[in-house]
Order: C-alpha cells, then structure tokens, then sequence
C-alpha cells in the first residue's frame, strides 16, 4: 500500500512542475492553409506535414500516407535529422494503425536511432512508448514494461505531463495484461488524475476505455458498460474516428454478455462502417467476428457463419496471430546492438527511484546487479569465441584466395602452352592435306579430316580458356572511357561477313559511354551479337537490337534477338563453363562465350540475366556501374 501511496504522491509533484508543454493546436483545415504559404521555412513544412499526416492517420489513412511521404522526403532532401525521425515515427503510427506491424517497428526503431544521435529526449519518450505498445501487442510483457518504463523516465525529465498520463495508462494496460489488476487500477487513476488536469480528452478516454477493459475482464459488464460509453461520450467533439469504431466495437461485445444482441448489433454496425472507411483490418476482424456471436444469440446461423468466413479472410492478412521470423531478427539484432547490459543497468536506474520507498528495491537492485554480471562473464566469453571464430574464417579466406590464384595461372599456362603442341600437329595435318590427299584413299581423307577438325576444335577452346582467365587479370590502368556507339560500328565490321551471310540487321542507336576496359566491353557485345546471328532458325532473317538506358548509379544494357529462344530450365546452366545446348553438328562453338560473358560483366561490378521463350527469341540484361570501384 505504501508503494501506491508514495507513486501517487510522486506523480502530482511531477504534475505540478510539468504543465508547460506546447501544442500544436491548428485543425487539419488551418493546416492545409499553412502549407500554401510560401513564406513558411523548410523545417515548418516538414513539420506540418507531418502533423497532416498524424490527424489523418486514423480518419483518412492515404491521404496520411501521402502527407508523410511528401514530409519524410523533404525532410531527408534538407538533412532536417529531427523531421526525419518525427516522420518516420508518424509513418510507423500508421502502419501499426493499418495493422502492419512488421514496418510500423522497422520505423519506430529507425526514429529511435535517429534521436538518440540528436539527443531529442522528448522525442525519445515517444518511441520507447510506442515500441513498448508494440511488444505488448505481441504479449511480450516484460519488454513492453520495460520500454514504458525508459519512455516514463525520459518524460519526467522533460516535464511532459500529458506524456507521463499515457505513460501511466500504457503500464496500467501492461499490468492488467499481466493479471494483476490491482496495479492496473493504481497506474490508471494516476493517469486519470493527470489527464483530468490538464483538461485532455484524449488522455482520459483512453484510461477510461482502459477502466472498462479492466473491469469487463472481471465480467463486471455494468461497469465495464459506463466506461466505455464514458469514453464514446468524450469523443463525440473529435475526430477520432479510428478509437470511436474500437470503442463502439466494445460496448457492442458487453451488450452481447448482457443477452442484448439488437443493441449489439446496432453498435457494431456503426463499428463496421467506420472501420471499413478507414480500411483498419484488426478492427474489422473484431467486429466481424462479434457480428457473428450477435447472429448466433438470436438464432440467425446463417449471418453467423458469413461473417466468420469475412473474420477468416482478414485473417490471412494479418500478422497479430504469428510474428515472422524477420522481426524476431530485427529484434534480436536491435538488442544485440544495445547491448542486453545496458537495458538492465536501466532498469537498475529505474529501481534507483523507488529505493527510498521500501527495502524490497535494494533486494531487486541486488538480484539485478548479480544478473549483469553474469551476462557480463557470457558476453566477455562469447566475445573471446567470436574472435577466434573471425580469425579462423581469415586464415580459411587468405587460403582459398590463394588456391584461386594458383588456379588461374595453372589456367592462363596450360590454355597458352597447349596451343604450341596443336599448332604442330594443326601445321602437318595440313601438309598432309596439301601434298599426300590425292595419294590417299577415302577412308585415310576421313581421318585427316578428323584430325584437323579436332585441331581446330581444340584450338577454339584453348583460345576461350585463354581469354577466361584473362578476364580476371582486370586492372585499373587497363579502364578508360568507351564510346559504345563507335565500339558497335567496330564490331559491325568485324562480324560484316556473317550478317551479309545471314542477310541480318544491327540495330543500335543513342548508346552511352561507360568507364571499361575496351578489349573485354568489345568482346562481350560481340560474343553475345554472334549468338543472336548463330542460334537461328533455317532461312529466318536475324535481328539484333541492342539498347541502354540510365538507372540509378547503373547503365542497364538489352542485347535482344529473334532467334531460337532457350527453355526457362537452362536460364540458369547456359553461364556455365562448357554448358552446350546443341550438338557441334547443329552449332559450333566451345560453351565458353556466355561464361565469359558473364565473368567480364561481373568483373566490372554489374549482373546479368535473360529472358527468353522457345522460337520466341533471347534477351540478355545485363547492368554496368557509372564509375567502377577497384
């Protein structure tokens, strides 16, 4: 008892030093207004906008999606840090208004971050407050107490005494969820007391709608009745339209405890409607699934189980019922990064405040003390594994880049040596050819052919090799400025033989300079050019179109033909070394011209990718960075 006497008493010395806060008071008209006038700064526009945003969250949430928006990028545009995080905490109220509650924490954490560098303690107090309703939201009571608790201390320091109501009503809410509803009861009257004060609605509806929970959880339904329609009552002058259809929601689940379904369903469609205007799933779903008792309680099954088949489809799209494995990530991470230490040291800090009040405190200080420095000893120790961890993965990365190296040369050596041996044999196959065919019989002219196909066959793909292993040789005094419209006029020519022989068309035009080694950016265009004019259907005209544009940081390049097409199953095996689709009889070549590809693209920082249908035609995309980093 003492403790509840002693935090009442702290609360009204809080209270009478802290009634100084400003806000800000225009209506969302006068505010509109306010955003024509061009005189206003930068800041304030971000400001205002942001505040559009807030006030429309629950009424018109677009047009609050759309204010925030248009504040967030200002706000970044003008490196305004303390309106980037008002705008990210005002975009993550109303994604959890919308019940995406994955995004509203991804931004109430980004917020936090962000004020914590600007020290804007008020600011602050809003966050924990609004990550603490989060977890309690998810039934993580303790982290939810706890981040009331950093927001409540926060609050006191800057005297903001319509901060600390919510704050008290939050802890109450979390309490009451905890089943102890004693505590709840204390929390809220110190809430109510405040709000009252102060003369704020909001504040006192939201602790008497708190009241009713309370007591409709102890089915005491009459008085649970009186506060929620003492909450419907305060919001009649505001435009709140998201707490009036939760509050009508409510009073229309009493009325269904007291056996009153007509006036039940009477609430509850009012509910519906504003909740359908404001697209707000999780109160839909709490309406449709009420609706469904109410019809049952006057027999009409049939209503009944259409609007539990409406609650089941909303389900789908919420994530109330099972958090993702990625915020449960965010979360861990977040803690990681904090530190776990530090939480309990301020809960220690906290404890710290009511150590004058009762011996109890000193003992949990002293439990929490001995609790940190047990995690203390764990972390030094995970720390200790982690590091030998890092440099045992160093060791393995300095060994692998070295086994690479080794390979590449064993590469580029046997590719270039080979071709010495071939060149000897290619030489008297074809003095053979030259002064002995005629001497020979089919059988013998057969094997010469043979041979001398090997030869060349084997010589192409030495080549390949050879320029496979080069492509990785890239270095930074081997990158200039390449002209691609005077490289295709090149390249043009060189193939001029094959398109006349297949009566095919080169369309390239506007095409950008790109910083690139030439040889490779010529070799590339080239290679994937003589594939459009090669994989040809009998007697088809061939067209090549190659094409860029400008995205981002990236040069995005189209190498598109109308050729044969390749089946969507080889998408992803055509980049492999020596992957053939066809016999040499049908197309020749080695396998090695797209992984070429491939490597000189990635070499130079871009990816590459295709779409193709069978006798449909191939497009390769494929992007290039502005300036290459080395």
């Amino acid at each position: 008892m003492k403790y509840y006497i002693c935090l009442l008493f702290f609360s009204f010395i809080i209270l009478n030093s802290s009634i100084h806060a400003q806000y800000f008071d225009l209506s969302p008209d006068a505010l509109k207004v306010l955003l024509k006038d061009q005189t206003i700064s930068k800041e304030d526009r971000v400001i205002v906008l942001k505040e559009l945003a807030y006030r429309n969250k629950n009424v018109l949430p677009k047009d609050a999606l759309m204010y925030v928006g248009q504040s967030l990028k200002l706000a970044k545009a003008i490196n305004y840090k303390k309106g980037i995080a008002e705008s990210t905490h005002t975009l993550g109220l109303i994604q959890f208004y919308l019940g995406d509650y994955e995004l509203a924490l991804s931004n109430y954490l980004i917020a936090l971050e962000i004020r914590k560098e600007i020290n804007d303690k008020i600011g602050l107090g809003r966050s924990y407050n609004n990550i603490g309703v989060f977890y309690q939201k998810m039934n993580k009571f303790d982290l939810a107490k706890n981040y009331f608790r950093q927001g409540l201390i926060l609050r006191r320091e800057t005297k903001d005494s319509v901060g600390i109501a919510f704050s008290y009503n939050n802890l109450g809410r979390v309490y009451l969820d905890q089943g102890n509803p004693k505590k709840a009861v204390t929390n809220y009257k110190i809430g109510l007391l405040i709000s009252k004060k102060l003369k704020n609605a909001k504040a006192q509806s939201l602790t008497l709608s708190n009241l009713g929970d309370l007591y409709k959880s102890q089915f005491n339904y009459d008085k649970a009745l009186r506060y929620y329609e003492e909450t419907l009552e305060l919001m009649i002058p505001s435009k709140n339209s998201y707490n009036k259809a939760r509050i009508l929601i409510k009073i229309g689940n009493i009325k269904i405890h007291q056996k009153d379904f007509e006036t039940a369903l009477i609430n509850l469609k009012k509910g519906q409607e504003i909740s359908e205007k404001l697209q707000a799933k999780p109160l839909l779903n709490k309406a449709y699934q009420k609706f469904s008792e109410a019809y049952a309680g006057i027999e009409d099954y049939e209503m009944a189980y259409n609007y539990q088949l409406k609650s089941k489809e909303i389900q789908k799209n919420l994530m109330t019922t099972s958090i993702s494995n990625e915020i449960l990530a965010l979360e861990a991470k977040y803690q990681f990064e904090q530190k776990e230490r530090k939480l309990l040291e301020q809960e220690g800090q906290i404890a710290d405040l009511y150590r004058m009040f009762s011996i109890l405190v000193f003992l949990v200080i002293l439990v929490f003390s001995v609790l940190i420095y047990s995690r203390y000893r764990k972390q030094i120790k995970v720390n200790q594994n982690l590091k030998a961890t890092a440099i045992e993965i160093k060791d393995k990365n300095k060994q692998l880049a070295t086994y690479t190296k080794e390979l590449e040369q064993f590469t580029y050596i046997a590719s270039h040596d080979l071709k010495e041996p071939l060149r000897n044999i290619g030489g008297f196959a074809r003095i053979l050819d030259r002064r002995y065919r005629m001497v020979l019989d089919d059988k013998g002219k057969e094997y010469l052919n043979f041979i001398m196909t090997g030869v060349n066959q084997m010589t192409a793909l030495l080549t390949d090799l050879l320029q496979y292993s080069e492509v990785k040789r890239l270095k930074e005094e081997d990158l200039k400025w390449v002209n691609l419209n005077d490289l295709m006029l090149s390249i043009q020519n060189s193939l001029n033989t094959k398109i006349q022989e297949s009566n095919g068309r080169l369309i390239f035009n506007d095409l950008p300079m790109i910083y690139s080694n030439t040889f490779q950016i010529a070799q590339l265009f080239k290679n994937l050019i003589s594939n459009g004019l090669k994989f040809q259907r009998k007697d088809d005209t061939p067209i090549i179109e190659v094409s860029g544009k400008h995205c981002g940081d990236f040069w995005e390049f189209k190498v598109t033909d109308n050729g044969i097409g390749i089946d969507k199953s080889y998408h992803d095996k055509i980049f492999e070394m020596f992957r053939r689709l066809h016999k040499q009889t049908d197309y020749e070549g080695t396998g090695m011209g797209l992984t070429i590809c491939k490597q000189i693209i990635e070499q130079h920082g871009g990816e590459i990718s295709i779409e193709s249908k069978i006798e449909k035609g191939t497009t390769f995309i494929f992007t290039f960075p502005e300036k290459i980093i080395q």
